[in-house]
């Protein structure tokens, strides 16, 4: 009788953990759930639909605004996430409002778990703290998900970036008072040396911040500088919330992007990478005269004049440079040189 009694006993346990897993489609355990909270509040801000693309090797997010000025590159390896199951690769979007409202109390000592039940439409959202106990305080919640089998990903820009000017998140949050005294923010960016961000109200006021180390700007560094939406560079200021630190690559041709990097932390504890690309208002203003009048020429190249906190050019080289002006007006003066002029498209006109 004893060895019955025993064996009803063990036919009585709850199923082993590997056979309550069986019965989801995906399953994942972010241990900081405060960086999902933040992501999701940076992504809500210009867009409504998020798009997450579910394979073995992780999480993928790449999203352009509606009005195609910031694109989002976001990735979350399988190895920065715990009790990773997936039964096969998935493509879904999410209304970010609602998934916002879900996440709004997390903690900064939550962990949030994300699943999806088999011939479920919801994506399960678990908030609990960390090394919590069954006693302790646990919430779930589900949004609902639209399938996007058909949903193929935006290719990231083919630029080349020089090396970045590193900017202290806590220091980058201190841009957000420029951001009201203008439509536009200036963004001055020398190599990798030092980034200037300048606002100005038709000339009523204006201030200007800058982050890095001017004496170490030599002649070869590359000055980019250009105008951005305050708009749009205030998506950025959420991002603090989840990276210590936020890098600035200045593009090498400067028609192209900024781009900003970011390593999605909390506590040390690294959970994934976000990249940011943000046109600037030259750019832009070219791509809507090619939308509304056809193929023009490329936005002419603005040369930066000499910074002066760069060192200056040796007499050798200032005497070649007035050399080739001379010759040029020379050349532009003959009659033989008779040639029509290409009106250029100056961006913002």
């Amino acid at each position: 009788m004893a060895d019955h009694s025993k064996k009803n006993k063990s036919t009585n346990k709850s199923p082993p953990l590997k056979e309550k897993r069986t019965k989801y489609v995906f399953y994942a355990k972010m241990v900081k759930g405060f960086v999902a909270k933040v992501l999701i509040d940076v992504l809500s801000a210009p867009l409504a639909r998020g798009r997450l693309i579910i394979t073995s090797s992780g999480i993928t997010i790449r999203e352009i605004d509606p009005d195609n000025t910031v694109l989002f590159d976001v990735s979350i390896p399988r190895g920065n996430l715990q009790d990773y199951r997936l039964t096969e690769p998935i493509k879904l979007s999410v209304n970010l409002k609602h998934t916002q409202k879900i996440l709004k109390n997390v903690k900064k000592k939550d962990s949030v778990t994300l699943f999806i039940k088999k011939g479920s439409d919801k994506l399960g959202v678990i908030i609990l703290p960390e090394g919590s106990k069954k006693s302790q305080r646990f919430e779930t919640d589900y949004v609902v998900f639209k399938q996007e089998p058909e949903y193929v990903m935006d290719s990231l820009p083919d630029i080349s970036y020089n090396y970045p000017v590193v900017v202290e998140a806590s220091d980058f949050q201190k841009t957000k008072r420029l951001l009201s005294n203008g439509k536009t923010l200036t963004i001055k960016v020398v190599g990798d040396k030092y980034i200037i961000f300048k606002s100005d109200s038709c000339g009523l006021l204006g201030s200007t911040l800058g982050y890095g180390d001017k004496e170490w700007v030599t002649e070869e560094d590359q000055v980019y500088k250009e105008d951005f939406k305050s708009l749009t560079i205030g998506y950025l200021i959420k991002v603090p919330g989840f990276c210590g630190q936020m890098q600035f690559s200045s593009p090498k041709e400067t028609a192209h992007p900024i781009k900003i990097t970011v390593e999605m932390s909390q506590s040390n504890v690294v959970i994934g990478k976000m990249e940011i690309y943000i046109k600037h208002v030259r750019q832009i203003d070219y791509e809507q005269t090619l939308k509304e009048n056809g193929p023009q020429e490329e936005p002419e190249i603005i040369e930066e004049p000499e910074d002066e906190d760069r060192p200056k050019k040796s007499v050798k080289g200032k005497k070649n440079d007035i050399e080739k002006n001379i010759k040029q007006k020379k050349e532009r003066s003959h009659p033989s040189s008779k040639r029509k002029s290409t009106p250029k498209l100056k961006p913002g006109k």
